[in-house]
């Protein structure tokens, strides 16, 4: 994959996520009690929570797939399930597949633009992507793109940054929360730019975090 084939917001997290991906986990589970209220390990049990896969068997894609913490814990829900990864970040897929390699869980992980997913369409039974929405360049055109890959019924999980509406923050919320979405002017919930889906529920998990659940129109 060449630089050029990606936009230039792409080229700017990948350059980061390429730099920084090796304190990224470590820096999460120091920053986000800190800031939301909530752990790593809180907020990643409700994504699971959120999760589901026809009798627990199917193939399941993590879009941009960072270390593999989300995939480690589908592992865990879903043991029979086929597990595969993408990200666009050399260095977050190498930790992921360590990662999952000395968990002894067996996935494909590979490089990958989001904008365009080298799978079929209808490949997977559920597709799952956290904290990477609010950095895509053409979020319209990568919400499309983890549609298409779906099956008709599939699932569909998102999670990602959006200020909690119905609560009160405080002027260091506000400026932390602003700190840790500067790539994005606009960060919240995709479901006006979602296309081809059904039985769509958006809920804020934490202060700074929503998690969106829908299924690709069509019959199983």
């Amino acid at each position: 994959m060449r630089p050029q084939t990606v936009g230039l917001k792409d080229r700017l997290m990948r350059r980061i996520y390429d730099g920084f991906g090796p304190i990224h986990d470590p820096l999460l589970r120091a920053f986000l009690p800190l800031v939301d209220g909530h752990s790593e390990e809180q907020a990643r049990a409700a994504i699971l929570e959120a999760t589901r896969l026809p009798r627990g068997r199917g193939r399941v894609l993590d879009a941009c797939c960072g270390s593999g913490a989300e995939l480690l814990g589908l592992a865990r829900r879903f043991p029979e399930a086929q597990l595969f990864g993408v990200d666009l970040s050399v260095t977050m897929v190498d930790l992921g597949r360590r990662h999952l390699s000395e968990a002894g869980v067996e996935a494909w992980l590979g490089l990958a633009d989001v904008h365009s997913l080298p799978f079929p369409d209808a490949s997977f039974e559920l597709v799952v992507s956290v904290g990477a929405i609010n950095n895509f360049a053409d979020k319209r055109r990568a919400l499309a793109e983890m549609v298409r890959v779906l099956k008709p019924g599939g699932m569909l999980v998102l999670v990602d940054e959006e200020l909690d509406g119905s609560r009160r923050h405080s002027l260091f919320h506000r400026a932390m929360f602003r700190l840790l979405t500067f790539y994005d002017l606009d960060p919240r919930n995709p479901s006006h730019l979602l296309e081809g889906v059904e039985q769509v529920r958006v809920e804020q998990i934490t202060r700074y975090y929503y998690l969106l659940q829908c299924r690709r129109s069509g019959a199983p």
